[in-house]
Order: structure tokens, then sequence, then C-alpha cells
């Protein structure tokens, strides 16, 4: 199996499985839906999980429970009061909502779909998927930075490649089946 270089990219068109990738794209994915074999949908899932991840961010494929952070006034110091009157900062309510902080995250039921289907059928994979998964989750923590440089760096990017590596070159070796019952029956599959 080759490996994609650090610094080229499927995102970029220029994966070390890049014509097959794009062959098989165009033949075993369709423009609508869930492809109808295997292999058509493991091409269609390393795609979705790329472009999620280059094209968005994984602003669409992690989700998170956030908690309010609690801030007591800083003029009446969580009195209320400010000379025998409501505190003019917090007009006496001296604990406010400042702001929310994320206290957990997971990877959105489709997109999880993607990974175990990727997992189960190609096991040597799943301490990479492990590193997407984080990858994707810890997208969440990022929304207020500015600077994402880090998180499209190179060396993240790799992890993609990784995978797609790996998925074209299963699809190349191996011949096409039926999805896997669970994947058919699982809700939340993209019509996309």
């Amino acid at each position: 199996m080759l490996a994609t270089k650090l610094g080229k990219s499927y995102w970029d068109k220029n994966g070390v499985y890049q014509i097959q990738f794009d062959q098989m794209y165009k033949t075993l994915v369709p423009d609508c839906g869930n492809s109808k074999t295997l292999n058509g949908e493991l091409i269609r899932s390393i795609s979705r999980l790329f472009y999620e991840y280059c094209n968005n961010g994984n602003c669409n494929s992690a989700h998170g429970e956030y908690t309010d952070i609690i801030e007591t006034c800083s003029v009446c110091n969580g009195t209320g009061i400010v000379d025998d009157e409501d505190c003019p900062n917090c007009d006496g309510m001296c604990d406010f909502c400042d702001d929310e902080e994320l206290s957990d995250s997971w990877v959105t039921e489709m997109y999880e779909n993607f990974l175990k289907l990727i997992g189960d059928t190609i096991p040597t994979l799943k301490p990479t998927l492990a590193i997407i998964r984080t990858i994707i989750t810890d997208s969440l923590s990022l929304e207020t930075n500015t600077d994402k440089s880090e998180y499209f760096d190179p060396k993240v990017i790799n992890y993609y490649n990784i995978m797609c590596d790996n998925v074209v070159f299963y699809c190349i070796n191996n011949e096409d089946k039926e999805l896997p019952q669970w994947y058919l029956t699982t809700k939340n599959i993209s019509n996309e």
C-alpha cells in the first residue's frame, strides 16, 4: 500500500490514489443518497468526512452540550445592593450567565456511522479513526478561536489521508459487497 506524502491530500486532489478515488467516486457514489454497495459507501464516507473537515471545520459532524458559566457581579460583590438600591450593573440579580463552556461533545450519528462502517470494514484503521473522532469533537472547542491554523495543519490532515489511502486501497483490492444490515437500518443517513 502506498501513502500520501505529507503536504498532499485528497482535498487538494493529489492523494496517492487520487485517480482511483476519483474513478470509484464517479462510478459508485450516486448524486444523492447512499451508495448501494459497500465499496461505494466507503468512498462516499471518506469523501463526506474529508469535506466536512476541510470545508466546514467539522461544524456539522460534532455536537456538544454546554454549561452556563455563572458570574457574580463585580460591582456589588454578589449582594445585589449598592448604596441601599439595586445594583446598577446587575439590577440586583447578582449572579448571571456570562458565557457557556463545552461540557461534553460527540460525533453526530451520520458521521459516526461513516466512521463505524470504515472501522468495521478495515479494523486496522480503528486507531486512526479514533484520532479523527477527537479531531471532530475538538472542533467545538475551537468555535470561538479565530486562529485555526493548528487545526488545519498538514499533520492533522494526514490522518484523513491515512484513512483515504487505506479505504481506496481496500476498495481496489476487494470485491464489492452489499452494505451491512446494521448500516441499512440506521437513522440519519444523509440523502445528500
